[in-house]
């Protein structure tokens, strides 16, 4: 048998609400691709706390979560329609 690692994890549909701060040294640096879709996310800091636990991390996606359905979760337009 081969040598395996999980590089795409889906979690959809979990009823998630938080994404807590990671305990030292634990992580999942292999897991490049994630999904949260459809579960109940709805603040930032949960997404901040993404980069702790999946060093690795290229693709989120997150449909269906309050934090990405509701327009008060968006940051203030500034008028360059998101260019800097």
């Amino acid at each position: 048998m081969g040598n395996y690692s999980l590089d795409r994890l889906i979690i959809t549909s979990n009823a998630l609400e938080t994404i807590p701060d990671p305990a030292a040294h634990t992580t999942a640096p292999v897991i490049k691709l994630l999904g949260l879709q459809d579960n109940k996310i709805k603040e930032w800091r949960d997404i901040d706390a993404l980069s702790a636990w999946l060093p690795g991390l290229q693709t989120l996606t997150m449909n269906g979560n309050p934090l990405v359905t509701s327009t008060q979760n968006l940051p203030p337009s500034d008028g360059t329609g998101g260019l800097c």
